[in-house]
């Protein structure tokens, strides 16, 4: 997840939100939860280790 705020309440919220959509999903499930905090513009989470994480969860995901 990605947002320019950088309040982890205001990501918890909007985790809980999105869980609320995929348990309406069949077969969804949460692999993980990345938050990339004080994001805001395209592209500007290249270069942070944010994105290094979500690769590497990514490859261990199976």
């Amino acid at each position: 997840m990605t947002a320019a705020e950088d309040e982890k309440h205001t990501m918890d919220c909007t985790l809980e939100c999105f869980r609320g959509l995929a348990a309406c999903l069949e077969g969804s499930k949460e692999m993980g939860v990345i938050y990339a905090k004080g994001v805001y513009e395209r592209g500007e989470i290249n270069g942070t280790p944010f994105i290094q994480q979500a690769y590497e969860m990514g490859k261990s995901i199976s």
